[in-house]
This record gives C-alpha cells, sequence and structure tokens, in this order.
C-alpha cells in the first residue's frame, strides 16, 4: 500500500515517516526546508497551491494520505492569520478534493486546541468553541476533512523535532536545563500530551483498519505542562530545582485553554494501541535519543 504523508519536515510528520515505512510504501512532502528520510521518498509540496497538490497526490496514487502538514505555532498562527488560514484551512481542502478526485483515504491530523479549555477530558462529541486562531483553523480544517469521508486524530505531541531550532515543549526543557536555565512553566494548564512516537503507532492502526470519524488519541494521563516538565528533568537526569512552577501570564500572544485534556476512551475500545502515560513516553523518548533516532534524517 502507498502511503502519502505531508508534512515530513514537522515534529509528527517525521515520526510517521519513519514508522510507516515499515510496512507502507511511504512518501513524504515538505514546505521549504529539504527533508531526506531512510526507507522513505521525499519531495516538496505547496499545499496551497491547488495545481501542484492535484498533480502530485495523481503522480503517487496513494492508497492513503497522512496529512499532518500545517501551521502549528500557536503564537505564529495568532501574529499572521491570513497565513494560517491559508496553510491550515485552503491547504486542507486542497488535500481533501485532491484525495476525493484520486480516490485516497484521507486522515487528518486535528489539535485538542478545537477546544475552550474550560472543562478538561473532552470526549470527541463535546463542543468545539476554539478561543485561538490555531485553534479555529484547524477546526475548519477538520470540518473540510470530514467532508472527504476521513478520519480525525485530535491529539497533543512532544518528541525529538529533526530541526532544533523548532524544539518541541520536550526538548526545549531538556536544553535549558542541561544549560542550567531557570524556566517559567505553567501549573494551571492541563493537557494530555503524547509521544509522537506513540501516537504513530495509532495512525498506522487507523490506516490498516480504515477508520472513520472523530477520534481523541492523546497521553493516557491529565497532567499539567509544570508536573511534565518535573518528570522530563527526573527521567533525564536533569535539576528539577531549575522548574519554577507559575501561572498562566495574561500577556501572551496567543490566548490558551486552560484544560485541555482529551478522554480517550473511545480509542481505548476501538484501537489495539495502547497509549502511554507521560512517564513512559518520555523514557521511549530517552531511549529512542540513546538509539541515535535523528540518523534517520538528512535536514537542509
Amino acid at each position: 500500500m502507498k502511503v502519502l504523508v505531508t508534512g515530513c519536515s514537522g515534529l509528527l510528520g517525521s515520526a510517521l515517516c519513519v514508522s510507516l515505512r515499515e510496512n507502507f510504501e511511504t512518501y513524504g512532502t515538505y514546505s521549504k526546508h529539504k527533508v531526506e528520510v531512510k526507507g522513505c521518498a521525499t519531495m516538496q509540496l505547496d499545499i496551497t497551491d491547488a495545481r501542484k497538490v492535484t498533480a502530485l497526490i495523481k503522480k503517487i496514487s496513494p492508497e492513503f494520505i497522512v496529512h499532518s502538514a500545517a501551521l502549528v505555532g500557536v503564537n505564529a498562527c495568532e501574529h499572521s492569520p491570513e497565513l494560517a488560514e491559508k496553510i491550515n484551512c485552503k491547504g486542507t481542502e486542497n488535500i481533501a478534493k485532491a484525495s476525493i478526485k484520486q480516490n485516497s483515504k484521507l486522515l487528518y491530523v486535528s489539535t485538542d486546541y478545537v477546544f475552550d479549555g474550560k472543562k478538561g477530558m473532552y470526549r470527541e462529541d463535546d463542543e468545539t468553541i476554539p478561543i485561538n486562531v490555531y485553534g479555529k483553523t484547524k477546526l475548519k480544517g477538520e470540518k473540510t476533512a470530514l467532508k472527504a469521508d476521513a478520519c480525525i486524530i485530535r491529539t497533543s505531541i512532544h518528541g525529538w523535532n529533526i530541526f532544533p531550532e523548532r524544539p518541541s515543549f520536550t526538548s526545549w526543557v531538556i536544553e535549558a536545563l542541561k544549560s542550567q536555565k531557570i524556566i517559567d512553566v505553567f501549573d494551571d494548564q492541563f493537557n494530555s500530551i503524547m509521544l509522537v512516537n506513540n501516537l504513530a503507532e495509532f495512525v498506522e492502526e487507523a490506516i490498516k483498519t480504515e477508520k472513520k470519524g472523530v477520534y481523541h488519541i492523546a497521553g493516557n494521563e491529565r497532567i499539567s505542562k509544570s508536573d511534565f516538565a518535573m518528570k522530563i528533568a527526573k527521567i533525564f537526569g536533569l535539576d528539577r530545582s531549575l522548574i519554577n512552577p507559575v501561572k498562566t501570564r495574561e500577556n501572551l500572544k496567543a490566548t490558551r485553554p486552560m484544560d485541555v485534556s482529551l478522554s480517550i476512551a473511545k480509542a481505548k475500545k476501538e484501537f489495539s494501541s495502547r497509549a502511554f502515560d507521560a512517564e513512559q513516553g518520555i523514557m521511549i523518548m530517552n531511549d529512542l535519543y540513546e538509539k541515535e533516532y535523528m540518523e534517520n534524517f538528512k535536514v537542509e
């Protein structure tokens, strides 16, 4: 089976390529930063160019498309809402239309930020009320993808980013503590963060079983950002006293929902893959680093 992964230069797309190449003929697309992935064919694609999207998908003719490409920076989306709309909405529309035309099945990766964060432990049928540009554009992408009879996965991820200048929360904490820097981490923001490589296992199962509809696939634990940072420090043998738990400031560039933890009860019933809790995920991330995970990639 041919699988096309958009956004292979990102945290999720790169991990997906490494995971999916074991069982599928895997292709990956990147936008500006060239990426080569061992065992995969990668190529440049501007997902906002409908003609190019249609031509590439016709050429590859994948049975499945995993659409992970997005403008994911919350502050970046708030600063450039037109660009966020172009990439997260129009880009998704182009992918969805091309998938229908080519009769390719579609999986769209969304976010826990489609919720307002007022209650936490959200189920798939809870009302979506995004409170920032990122969440609003990703929700719009969801609605477009569902028109293509897609599988929607809402999640929150961490892991090793193949571009050091774009660290995930985990790698930011690690590098800061290694440099003996005191870091402020919010203790009143909660989510169900998941190791990206763990999510890749669920994506692979979703492809094999041709899942459709909306699923929450996230870590098996509701946890605050500061507690998560403490676990990172513990597992990587770093100084926990450098972590300073603080309350969310009102002057953030983009408003953050306070509790976007996700209920994964539906996924537990319908998937055989197992979601790790925070500590398990960090331990596996540590193992991946020791096994030189980055050797899978060549970036420019």
